[in-house]
């Protein structure tokens, strides 16, 4: 994020605008940082391995978070154009990191069920997935951009696609999650003396 910022914007296409791409990068950064470092701490009073669960499953979200931001800014290097497919491999991709990172996180972190887990992390994400839409809608008209319908596409036609993409792999997300949680109980058990 800094790089955009700190860089001229001739050395980008024309279409992508660094500063803004840059700050916003920033901006998601700083505030994932500072949400975790403000309400996600693991008590004292916890175990060793229930405090440990809590803290990879907080890295894995961020860890996910950090992959989708830098998949979107990978792609305005020419890859979201209307001949390529990248737009909607970044739809799909991040739909499916993000409903498998969330939903360990909220089961970890809020001790629900594996089920209520998945079920507000496909709420989530499904929300996200809309909210993307409006954000991309809403660069467009502030800041001139050509992101929602992807460089002269059908409006339509690109949105459509994007929820779908996002939908299918929201999907496969939660398949994994649900054979994650049935090879489990499948497990044997483990003894210990």
């Amino acid at each position: 994020s800094l790089w955009f910022l700190v860089t001229p914007q001739s050395w980008y296409p024309a279409l992508f605008p660094a500063k803004v791409t840059g700050l916003g990068g920033l901006i998601a950064a700083l505030g994932m940082l500072a949400l975790a470092e403000r309400y996600f701490k693991v008590s004292r009073d916890e175990t060793l391995a229930r405090g440990a669960a809590k803290l990879h499953s907080l890295i894995q979200l961020e860890q996910c978070l950090m992959a989708c931001i830098f998949l979107n800014m990978v792609g305005v290097f020419g890859l979201f154009s209307p001949d390529n497919p990248y737009d909607k491999f970044v739809h799909f991709t991040t739909s499916l990191m993000t409903v498998i990172a969330l939903s360990l996180f909220i089961e970890a972190w809020f001790e629900v069920t594996q089920g209520q887990a998945l079920r507000n992390a496909i709420i989530i994400v499904f929300i996200s997935i809309g909210a993307w839409e409006l954000i991309e809608f809403g660069s467009d008209r502030i800041f001139g951009t050509t992101s929602w319908g992807q460089s002269g596409r059908n409006i339509r036609i690109d949105t459509f696609e994007d929820i779908l993409a996002g939908s299918i792999g929201t999907a496969i997300g939660a398949i994994a999650i649900i054979y994650r949680e049935l090879s489990a109980a499948k497990a044997p058990a483990v003894r210990t003396k």
